[in-house]
């Protein structure tokens, strides 16, 4: 990531944080004198980090986690905590303001953000803000890129495997009430899974996940999940085109 969404922040480990304030001078300076002062500093920042040898990555659970148009949506947002009708003008359609935000921006008035801070820990029930693994693996599937420009991962390839070992201990237990009806076709339509490794662990993700309705493995294709738009049998394929079948299952209805 070179040109990075700076208003909505950095995060930076505790190692790192001293690093940062360290050069966060000179590389201001820099900026400024390279862009005649119309330098858009805190968006530049990413390249001075990789300037130093940090790998910058981008990061962004946009549905749950990031409100970047607080001065779009303020007034819907500082007045519901349910789902709202998003105005058409809006650039984006935020979450409303509870425990799992990580970003809330841009507030600009001080009144405004102690009514943020109410309305997020102020008496707020604290609940499980883990990303199921299906909402990673959609995720993970987003690129960007400028209009007319080519397209890039919006994640890294190593994201999504550290990803999955922050929230997966959150998912404890749930593959207990899943019951499956066995399915070898393949299925199309899904969102690989890559941090399961095994046709149990690629079960469990989709178990764990309330959308997931159909989970498929093989050792040389990998996990995938979702909810399958049609089958191999049904694009006009062979059950076992390459004789080597999948594992995997239709969740049950009522499991989930």
């Amino acid at each position: 990531v070179f040109f990075v969404h700076g208003g909505s922040g950095y995060m930076v480990s505790q190692g790192l944080a001293g690093h940062v304030g360290y050069w966060s001078a000179p590389c201001l300076q820099m900026t400024l004198n390279s862009t005649q002062g119309d330098a858009m500093e805190d968006v530049a920042f990413a390249m001075c980090l990789r300037n130093q040898g940090v790998d910058v990555l981008n990061y962004g659970y946009m549905s749950t986690e990031f409100v970047v148009n607080f001065h779009q949506a303020k007034h819907a947002l500082l007045n519901t905590t349910v789902t709202y009708t998003p105005s058409p003008y809006w650039d984006v359609k935020p979450p409303p303001l509870g425990p799992c935000l990580l970003v809330v921006h841009p507030v600009e008035a001080a009144d405004d953000m102690r009514r943020v801070h109410e309305l997020i820990a102020g008496g707020a029930a604290r609940r499980n803000c883990a990303i199921d693994a299906l909402g990673l693996a959609r995720q993970a599937e987003t690129r960007l890129g400028a209009y007319g420009g080519a397209q890039k991962m919006s994640w890294a390839a190593s994201q999504l495997p550290l990803l999955h070992h922050c929230f997966a201990s959150h998912w404890a237990n749930t593959d207990k009430r899943c019951a499956w009806q066995p399915l070898k076709q393949q299925c199309y339509g899904l969102s690989q899974y890559s941090p399961a490794t095994s046709a149990s662990i690629c079960a469990h993700a989709c178990c764990a996940s309330p959308e997931c309705m159909v989970y498929q493995f093989r050792d040389d294709w990998g996990c995938w999940i979702g909810e399958a738009a049609s089958t191999a049998e049904q694009q006009g394929a062979s059950l076992e085109e390459d004789g080597v079948p999948w594992e995997g299952g239709v969740k049950l209805a009522g499991e989930g």
